[in-house]
């Protein structure tokens, strides 16, 4: 549902959806809150939790009904087709639109696109790191602290020559969350990871950023940024990771083993 923050939390409309059958079911907007964008943040909230690689359907009313023109016009905007103009639905006729597979962009890991694996992700019981299932396998650990682990990958997100991220061993959410014994034992580590990897890259700034928009277990990155990066004024666009900073294999080693002795020091 749609909620208005600025009056009372009032209902603005509600869409509803099966990620079983991969259909909208229903989709409703409050006459107040028509014409505001309402209706296709709801949409497409709703098209991103569902499976882009089959087909996407929605029942909704005949040409000749009097909502058919605004109902199926939002539709269309968002790449649904008449597929079934002869559909019925508990009786009642109705008009069936769809989204053939492969017309959407791909899905990606984020709550915006599976939230029910986030929120399951957020209970220890189905953590993948409290569980010790095996992540990517391009993640080289660098060192292990009394609290928290420090990570690598030669697919440096920015492509960004030294970037790491540090992995928290205890379950937390959210850092508004965390008791502070645990945020001082955490930021403690921070401290040594980023002095050591400020040495070892001669970075200008080590940037330092906690997202968990897939992984609701505290980690936070960390971006050495350099006067020649790719981002000059502009925030890191971590997506980016080819070509890789690193020449090859051999680089990268490098890179790990004068972390690790800095860090021993």
């Amino acid at each position: 549902m749609a909620l208005d923050r600025n009056n009372q939390l009032s209902l603005m409309g509600i869409i509803a959806f099966s990620t079983k059958k991969n259909c909208i079911t229903w989709f409703g907007v409050c006459e107040r809150y028509r014409r505001r964008g309402v209706g296709s943040s709801l949409l497409t909230c709703a098209i991103n939790q569902l499976d882009h690689d089959k087909e996407i359907k929605v029942p909704t009313f005949r040409d000749t009904h009097t909502h058919a023109q605004a109902a199926r016009g939002i539709y269309a905007k968002f790449g649904f087709t008449v597929t079934d103009n002869n559909f019925f639905q508990d009786n009642q006729p109705r008009c069936l639109m769809t989204i053939t597979p492969g017309t959407l962009g791909p899905k990606k890991a984020s709550f915006h696109h599976n939230y029910q694996r986030y929120q399951n992700r957020k209970k220890p019981e189905y953590c993948p790191v409290c569980n010790n299932m095996e992540g990517p396998a391009d993640i080289v650990l660098i060192h292990e602290f009394e609290h928290s682990w420090l990570e690598a990958s030669i697919k440096a997100q920015g492509r960004l020559w030294g970037k790491c991220l540090l992995l928290s061993k205890k379950h937390c959410v959210e850092l508004c969350e965390m008791p502070k014994a645990d945020l001082d034992n955490s930021m403690a580590d921070v401290q040594v990871a980023a002095g050591a990897l400020k040495k070892v890259t001669m970075a200008e700034r080590i940037i330092y950023e906690l997202y968990g928009n897939s992984m609701p277990h505290m980690h936070m990155h960390l971006f050495p940024r350099y006067i020649d990066d790719d981002f000059p004024g502009s925030p890191i666009g971590y997506s980016r990771i080819e070509p890789s900073p690193y020449s090859g294999t051999k680089e990268f080693d490098d890179f790990l083993k004068r972390m690790r002795d800095e860090i021993g020091k």
